[in-house]
């Protein structure tokens, strides 16, 4: 198994996380992974990785005018 980590930015809320790309060894199901802020879907797997997110800071709130 192989692991990769790398910086992410959610294009919804600008929420920044970590990502971990492991190696699959087989196709595996996946299930919907969304941003923890906005609910933005996330991208589960990248060719023959999957992917997984851990939040490291959370956008702040947008004010309204």
């Amino acid at each position: 198994m192989t692991e990769d980590a790398s910086d992410f930015t959610c294009r919804g809320c600008g929420s920044h996380y970590k990502v971990v790309r492991v190696k699959a060894d087989a196709a595996l199901p996946y299930r919907v992974i969304q941003c923890k802020v906005c609910k933005q879907p996330l991208a589960p797997t990248d060719d023959e990785y999957l992917l997984k997110y851990f939040l490291v800071n959370r956008a702040k709130a947008k004010r309204q005018a």
